[in-house]
């Protein structure tokens, strides 16, 4: 029998294998067939969203076509970006007799704080080392000194109604503050920065305005690169307080404020109703 007829009898033999059976070997082929997904470059555009994105976008075409830059943002547009996340936040008004909690990270250590509202209420500060230090209620409202700034332990309150809520009416907040120094610089604005910026609660209308407000002044220079004092990265706002840098630091992507450049960063906060919750 020659090797022809041999097979030919061997075929007849074999019994064709059905449609099920061929199923596996016919999902493996076609995988193999298919082209494997080409991943995404997930594209970055600081605080851009879909919107922000169509923009940047048609800006570069505006300005001569792909390939041309787009100049770079400067500090009122972070400020006013800062200002625009700000409003879009919810708005809480804290009974004046809750407590503001906020836990802040400075080069020193990490430490919480519970201020009363209004200042009628025993507060707590625990140092990094865990120590707990009581902040005595008010009984008369913040103590000033002759050259407007706050005593320290005057008066521990954490929550201001009658800062301004608009530009303008912050504009003229920071004028008289700036009215305090005899050379009318920054130094007062600076400082009264600071202090609004620490662990006192601010309202989303009275934050943005005092953003608003702060991208008018020339002292202010943009940080493409910044970080805070936990060294969290982002974009900061700069100005010069009396010899020393001062940096205002947001998040790159959303523009919520972050922290000061070696001074603080506010790693949370929130309105409670007793010493202790957070």
């Amino acid at each position: 029998m020659d090797d022809l007829a041999l097979l030919k009898d061997m075929a007849d033999d074999t019994p064709l294998p059905s449609v099920a059976d061929l199923a596996p070997a016919r999902a493996r082929l076609m995988t193999s067939m298919t082209p494997a997904p080409r991943r995404r470059r997930r594209l970055f555009l600081a605080g851009a969203g879909v919107i922000g994105l169509a923009a940047a976008i048609t800006g570069v075409m505006a300005l001569g076509g792909f390939g041309v830059a787009p100049p770079s943002a400067s500090a009122a547009d972070v400020l006013h970006q800062a200002a625009a996340a700000a409003r879009a936040q919810p708005d809480v008004e804290p009974r004046p007799d809750q407590f503001i909690y906020a836990k802040i990270y400075e080069p020193n250590g990490t430490f919480e704080v519970w201020r009363s509202v209004a200042g009628t209420r025993e507060g707590l500060t625990i140092g990094a080392d865990g120590a707990h230090m009581p902040q005595p209620a008010c009984t008369g409202g913040p103590v000033k000194s002759d050259d407007g700034e706050y005593l320290p332990g005057a008066c521990s309150f954490a929550f201001e109604a009658s800062l301004p809520t608009d530009k303008a009416g912050m504009l003229a907040y920071l004028r008289d503050v700036r009215a305090t120094v005899p050379t009318h610089d920054i130094k007062a604005v600076g400082l009264e920065v600071e202090r609004i910026m620490s662990v006192s609660y601010v309202r989303p209308a009275t934050l943005a305005a005092l953003y608003d407000a702060l991208a008018e002044l020339d002292e202010m220079s943009l940080v493409e690169h910044a970080t805070d004092a936990a060294g969290r990265e982002g974009v900061g706002v700069r100005w010069t307080n009396d010899g020393t840098t001062e940096t205002l630091v947001f998040d790159a992507e959303t523009h919520a404020y972050l922290g000061m450049t070696d001074v603080a960063a506010t790693l949370a906060t929130s309105v409670v109703d007793e010493v202790g919750e957070r």
